[in-house]
């Protein structure tokens, strides 16, 4: 008898989980589950804590606008591309069959929109944002700036 008050008191409680909460006045009313805890986690660009062995150097570096000391993008010569969501380093490939600059892999789309704002000695500056999305659906955007060149 003891086991199935238990079990019904673990039940309501997970089941309560799922309520509607207010965050403060002025605010949206979420729903929350732990089904969309763990399938729609917060996209973060970050940077790198150091640039990927295999961009030599030669390609596009992005840089957050915001903090301009932390790498956001690697490509190298082969097209494909490096970033850090979520603290985790992700290699994208360029879809070629895209007009835009496109880039995937299997849990992410990133799309790169950038303007020439100007000609250095060893490339070209660029400005525009960066966009991420993630199989969910889940899309964050950065402002970036930087260069493409040697």
């Amino acid at each position: 008898m003891m086991k199935n008050i238990l079990l019904v008191a673990v039940l309501f409680f997970i089941c309560s989980c799922g309520n509607t909460n207010s965050i403060g006045e002025g605010s949206t009313t979420t729903t929350v589950t732990m089904d969309s805890i763990n399938r729609d986690k917060t996209l973060i660009i970050d940077a790198f804590s150091s640039s990927p062995a295999d961009s030599d150097g030669i390609g596009c570096f992005y840089y957050d606008i915001a903090d301009s000391a932390n790498e956001l993008f690697a490509q190298g010569l082969d097209g494909s591309c490096y970033i850090s969501v979520n603290h985790k380093l992700q290699h994208l490939i360029a879809d070629t069959t895209s007009q835009d600059e496109l880039y995937k892999n299997e849990l992410y789309e990133l799309r790169i929109d950038i303007k020439e704002t100007g000609v250095t000695d060893g490339g070209n500056s660029y400005e525009g944002t960066m966009t991420i999305k993630n199989r969910n659906g889940k899309v964050t955007t950065k402002k970036i700036f930087g260069n493409c060149g040697c």
